[in-house]
């Protein structure tokens, strides 16, 4: 999607067709909803268009709308850039002070990298994507390459090195790499690049590295990149490699991708692969391996495949272990369709494995406030005490375990829902975590951080601004490659804390330990933004179906709202199980899922409705199982309460001519609402929703765990 010059809010070409995959989308609704009630109006004609409110045109009014800070090797210091307006400058950050100085002289390093050979270098905006900063020079990362530089930055040269392979795994000291050759499992010494191979047993369909559910293999294949190696972990002491394979051998090869139109072929590509599917008839079943590369001792884990399904090899691959001083590594289990799950410990020496703690759940377990991020689970570095998350109370909370004997000590936290936990401190007990709907009177979706200790009591609020505070802990294993900033300090003594709200862009400051400001670093810009006469959207609470429960959302108008008007109404929903997406930050105006062009659907004459119902995270355990088990798996008929409710008191909102759209989840959703209440809403443009979900979809735990197993009785 093209971006507009910053002098400039147009983004056209007279004579040229500028229409992205989104505002086709909206015309095409515009006119079947329009089509609906008659015809369009002068001043439909005459509204401006909708493009250039889209939401990267947006996003690019506002300075320093996505702060975020590099913490330097293990110093309480980082490195961040911070945009000026008119271009960018980089700053080194030191926590302990909240003083700034730049990170290097920025002529002098553009002067050097030009003579280096990087091309059309803007001392005022330097193409920078990454800094080393550890040691005593500097490290440039840019789209062109990587350029080591001396610290004065007066001389740069270009690291003709090969970059980091995603198909070789560092140990944790850096000297060695693991990586997959002939399905087997390799090491290789970085300074003799001498290899040695670990095991022999590796073959086509159960080999090590590969899981079966990297969704990428084939485009990698097909462009002769390297696969990643999926699901080897090194012990923190780099003794030790983890690993889990999959057996694939009794999976038929399928027809996988279709490419339609290959680059060097004149007729269809048809990719084929070894392809689990949801419905399989029997669960894939997986095995963990730990070897000693010290003296090549191979250990199995005495752990039944059953338990190893649903989301435990996603947990295994973004490297959710704990290695305990005892010689265990504690890993987390859980069973198909993912109603149970537990925490295992392996005995290194024996493979010997025991449960620690086990836990089901009627519907679906969930052992975070959403399904892409880490689980909320934790155990002590010397295995003595494990954290354990569960909604037994009725709401999603921690509770700590003798990791030895597997008794429950106690609960850890209570009031409100737990969302994430950030940080453990093992020798203080002390266990970091945000939580919502603690603090009376606020959005119970608004983030905020919390220190408890490991006997529970009352929770110290950390962040205490009345907005959303963004920690996050995604899983890399969802997504190879996905992940998050850390926003601790490497000592634990400080805390990079960005807030905002849906009015108030963001804010970024530095805190110690015990929530203490230190020093405000930045607030973004949000004035050029304001300048096109952009508001942010009307955030609402309204009703559920049940009458009762209540929903919040956001409501998005034209810049010409006028409300003597009548408004076609699109509700853009996501309404997948695992998440939720409704806006509440800053950023979310213009990037969650449900508000992507929500603007620039709105000046095509639209009010554009947001809203989160029931079946989503991050609320209370009734909340997010209230339609499990149903037809109306994603709560359709929340939607469709919460826009009658809304226009109760806003007589601008046209429920004759109602709409809804969605992409992936919300294009299932958003079908599947208009097939259960046709008479409602008139038109769907749904984007790739996975509505054959048994051959389309080949992560289990996408599907299964929220519709089902087929033969269970869960089954939807």
């Amino acid at each position: 999607m093209r971006m507009p010059p910053r002098n400039s809010s147009r983004r056209f070409t007279e004579g040229r067709s500028t229409m992205t995959p989104h505002t086709r989308s909206v015309a095409v609704a515009a006119i079947a909803l329009w089509a609906v009630s008659g015809c369009a109006t002068d001043s439909d004609e005459a509204r401006q268009d909708p493009a250039e409110f889209e939401s990267a045109a947006l996003m690019a009014l506002v300075t320093n709308l996505r702060p975020e800070a590099h913490w330097i090797g293990d110093e309480d210091r980082f490195w961040m850039k911070q945009e000026t307006g008119d271009g960018a400058r980089f700053v080194v950050v030191d926590a302990a002070s909240g003083e700034q100085e730049p990170a290097f002289d920025h002529a002098g390093l553009a002067e050097s990298l030009a003579d280096a050979g990087l091309e059309e270098v803007d001392a005022d905006n330097l193409p920078i994507t990454a800094l080393g900063l550890e040691g005593d020079g500097l490290l440039v990362t840019t789209a062109s390459g990587v350029f080591a530089c001396s610290a004065d930055a007066t001389e740069c040269a270009k690291d003709e090195s090969p970059p980091p392979s995603s198909a070789e795994r560092a140990s944790p000291d850096g000297t060695r790499t693991a990586f997959i050759r002939d399905a087997n499992l390799w090491v290789r010494d970085l300074d003799s690049g001498e290899g040695k191979q670990l095991t022999t047993d590796g073959e086509d369909g159960f080999a090590y590295g590969h899981l079966g559910f990297e969704l990428n293999r084939i485009q990698r294949r097909r462009s002769g990149e390297s696969a990643p190696i999926v699901s080897v972990n090194w012990s923190p002491d780099g003794r030790y490699l983890a690993a889990m394979r999959v057996d694939l051998r009794a999976v038929p090869v399928r027809s996988y991708i279709k490419e339609h139109l290959p680059p060097d072929l004149p007729f269809t590509a048809i990719h084929l692969d070894r392809v689990l599917v949801p419905g399989e008839k029997t669960a894939p079943a997986r095995e963990i391996t730990v070897i000693d590369t010290e003296t090549g001792r191979i250990v199995r884990a005495d752990v039944d495949p059953a338990r190893l399904q649903d989301f435990a090899p996603f947990h295994f691959s973004s490297n959710v272990l704990w290695w305990s001083s005892d010689a265990e590594l504690f890993f987390v289990t859980a069973d198909h369709g993912g109603q149970t799950y537990g925490i295992a410990a392996m005995d290194l020496d024996t493979g010997t494995v025991r449960t620690l703690v086990e836990e089901s759940e009627t519907h679906f377990y969930a052992f975070s406030a959403r399904d892409y991020h880490r689980p909320n689970f934790h155990v002590t570095a010397d295995g003595s005490e494990a954290l354990w998350y569960s909604q037994r109370s009725g709401a999603g909370h921690l509770y700590l375990y003798d990791a030895r004997t597997g008794e429950l000590k106690n609960q850890v936290t209570e009031g409100g829902v737990v969302f994430d936990v950030i940080r453990v401190d093992d020798a203080a007990r002390e266990v970091y975590f945000t939580a919502g709907g603690r603090e009376d009177g606020r959005n119970p979706y608004f983030a905020h951080l919390y220190r408890a200790p490991f006997e529970g009591g009352d929770a110290e609020l950390l962040t205490p601004e009345d907005a959303a505070h963004e920690f996050f802990r995604y899983a890399l294993g969802v997504r190879i490659g996905f992940g998050s900033l850390s926003k601790f300090s490497p000592s634990g003594d400080y805390f990079v804390d960005v807030f905002s709200t849906l009015e108030q862009p963001p804010t970024m400051v530095i805190r110690d330990r015990d929530g203490n400001l230190v020093a405000e670093v930045l607030r973004a810009d949000a004035s050029r933004l304001r300048e096109t006469g952009w508001q942010p959207p009307e955030r609402f609470v309204v009703k559920a179906a049940d009458g009762e429960t209540d929903l919040y959302g956001a409501l998005f108008k034209p810049l010409d709202f006028d409300p003597a008007r009548k408004y076609a109404v699109v509700d853009q929903t996501y309404p997948g199980p695992q998440i939720d997406s409704g806006p509440h930050t800053f950023l979310d105006n213009f990037a969650a899922i449900t508000t992507r062009d929500a603007q620039a659907t709105a000046q095509a004459g639209f009010v554009v409705v947001t809203v989160d119902g029931r079946g989503t995270t991050r609320r209370d355990r009734d909340f997010r199982y209230a339609f499990s088990g149903t037809e109306d798996l994603f709560g359709a008929a929340d939607h469709k309460a919460a826009i009658e409710n809304l226009a109760v008191d806003r007589p601008y909102m046209d429920t004759s001519r109602v709409g809804i759209t969605g992409a992936s989840f919300g294009g299932y959703g958003s079908l599947r609402a208009a097939l259960l209440f046709p008479g409602f809403f008139d038109v769907v443009v749904s984007h790739v929703g996975p509505h054959e979900y048994l051959p389309s979809v080949t992560s289990g735990c996408s599907v299964e765990r929220f519709f089902g197993v087929p033969g269970s009785g869960r089954a939807v």
